[in-house]
C-alpha cells in the first residue's frame, strides 16, 4: 500500500469518527429536548387536572379510549362520559343519544 493510500485511509477514518461523534452529540441534544418537553407536558397535565378537578380514574378511562385499536386518539365527550358512567340523563349540556 502506498503512502498516499495510507494517508487517505487515515483521513477517511478520522472523518468517519468525527461524523459519528457529531451524530452522538445530536442524539443527546434531541433526547434532552424530548425529556424537557415531556416534563413540561406532565406539569401541564397536572395543572389541568387540578384546575378542572379531573380524577385519576377519568384520565385512565380516557387513556383506554385512546389506546383502543382502530382509534386515532380522538374520543368524543360522549364516549368519555359513557366510559366514566356520567351519562345519567341529567341536563349537563350534552344531548342524550
Amino acid at each position: 500500500m502506498s503512502t498516499d493510500a495510507k494517508c487517505h485511509d487515515v483521513t477517511y477514518s478520522q472523518r468517519r469518527l468525527a461524523d459519528v461523534d457529531r451524530q452522538i452529540v445530536r442524539l443527546r441534544r434531541t433526547e434532552d429536548v424530548r425529556l424537557r418537553q415531556r416534563a413540561t407536558l406532565l406539569h401541564l397535565i397536572a395543572e389541568a387536572m387540578a384546575e378542572f378537578d379531573i380524577s385519576r380514574s377519568e384520565v385512565m378511562a380516557a387513556r383506554r379510549l385512546v389506546g383502543e385499536p382502530g382509534r386515532r386518539g380522538r374520543s368524543s365527550a360522549f364516549e368519555l362520559d359513557d366510559a366514566l358512567g356520567l351519562q345519567d340523563g341529567s341536563d349537563d349540556g350534552h344531548d342524550q343519544h
